[in-house]
């Protein structure tokens, strides 16, 4: 695997858990501490711009991640920062 789609399906899978940690955590009655832009301020410091790409999981990519996660995903909508 190329080095750049390495770095993107690693990012994505980071974002995917982020997602699950913060629904779960919103459905639970938790706390939330940071907006978005807040975490995104803390996740990238020394950023001049951030980029956004937006992804549709498939079946499959939603299955691994629930695997791994050992939970259910909220949705099949996964924004990548």
């Amino acid at each position: 695997m190329k080095p750049a789609l390495a770095k993107t399906w690693r990012a994505l899978g980071l974002t995917a858990l982020f997602a699950l940690a913060f629904g779960s955590a919103q459905e639970a009655g938790a706390k939330v501490f940071a907006s978005q832009n807040q975490a995104r301020a803390v996740a990238f410091p020394d950023a001049t711009r951030i980029e956004r790409n937006t992804h549709i999981l498939r079946a499959p990519e939603g299955e691994k991640i629930e695997e791994l996660t050992r939970a259910k995903l909220q949705k099949k909508i996964l924004v990548v920062h």
